[in-house]
């Protein structure tokens, strides 16, 4: 009997002994899936935008004292653009970009002397600005965030333009004009899962000073100074 129970504890040590074992060989640890890959921002887009403009148009006449108007143009501005981007180094994103845009920013102002005041009653002598279109070719730099690009841009603007004056009401003369400047701007961008960026910037262009000559209507030489602020928001396919 005494053999029989010792057979037995040795039997069930055994067993238990195997069985620890065997548990302890089978794996304790699951290996963690992998992190999600970080946005590349490396392709070419397009796009249209839609926004806002507001600007001043100094029209001045040097030969008669620097009088002048200073009407200030606003209006709705929309137009096409794209361009291509380079996902550098960690998290640099640079590109270029063009754009054509639209524009139905108009502004008027009475005729006054060099020192602000009015030369004329108000009313009676009111010069006008109409911006009828803009284009731009620019560089940008940004940070991005994973699918979020916050980003600057700098380069060359062009903009037509039409400065015409009136006396009562009635259209004396009128100059159509272009000038090209500079222009800089800030904007974020978010890319979207199924192929599209939206995105918001603003936008300021310096046009400089354009100069004219008497114009038919027996306007004598006049030069006009203009600059711009936009405020726009863009959608845009990822090619």
């Amino acid at each position: 009997m005494k053999k029989l129970l010792a057979i037995t504890s040795i039997a069930t040590m055994a067993a238990t002994a195997g069985f620890a074992g065997n548990y302890s060989q089978q794996p304790t640890h699951v290996p963690a899936a992998p992190a999600p890959q970080a946005f590349n921002w490396t392709g070419a887009y397009a796009g249209v935008q839609l926004g806002y403009m507001s600007g001043s148009h100094r029209w001045s006449f040097p030969s008669l004292g620097d009088q002048y108007f200073r009407p200030k143009p606003s209006g709705m501005i929309g137009g096409v653009y794209g361009g291509y981007n380079w996902h550098g180094a960690g998290n640099m994103v640079f590109g270029v970009e063009a754009e054509f845009n639209t524009a139905r920013a108009r502004g008027s102002d009475d005729y006054r002397f060099s020192n602000g005041a009015l030369a004329n009653p108000p009313g009676n002598v009111v010069g006008h600005s109409r911006i009828r279109s803009t284009a731009a070719l620019t560089a940008r730099a940004g940070l991005a965030m994973d699918r979020t690009l916050f980003f600057v841009a700098a380069g060359v603007s062009h903009a037509s333009y039409r400065l015409s004056w009136d006396f009562f009401g009635v259209e004396q003369d009128s100059v159509k004009g272009t000038r090209t400047g500079w222009t800089v701007g800030i904007g974020v961008e978010h890319a979207l899962q199924a192929g599209w960026n939206l995105r918001a910037d603003l936008r300021h262009s310096n046009y400089g000073t354009a100069s004219f000559g008497a114009l038919p209507g027996g306007t004598v030489p006049s030069r006009a100074k203009l600059r711009t602020t936009e405020a726009r928001i863009g959608i845009a396919y990822r090619f």
